[in-house]
């Protein structure tokens, strides 16, 4: 919810989810994901590389992450928003 507050992102359907969900950015997921991986971050996967014509960061979030982890991620990403 909150990274689809972000200037630029939104999610790229409003099908309900569970742990998975697909975000539209502002820029390639490519440099979100290596940005991150730089930072020790790991934001998720490039769909592009799975669905042919498709673009996309799928994010996983679960149990194993804390509030102030998916805290850092969204501000993290808060840099790349229009």
């Amino acid at each position: 919810e909150n990274i689809s507050k972000l200037n630029g992102f939104k999610l790229s359907n409003n099908l309900p989810f569970f742990n998975e969900f697909v975000i539209d950015a502002p820029v390639s997921a490519e440099k979100i994901i290596l940005d991150a991986e730089a930072n020790g971050i790991l934001a998720g996967m490039d769909i592009s590389k799975y669905v042919p014509g498709k673009k996309g960061l799928m994010i996983a979030v679960t149990e194993k992450r804390s509030k102030e982890e998916l805290d850092n991620f969204v501000a993290f990403l808060s840099k790349y928003a229009n």
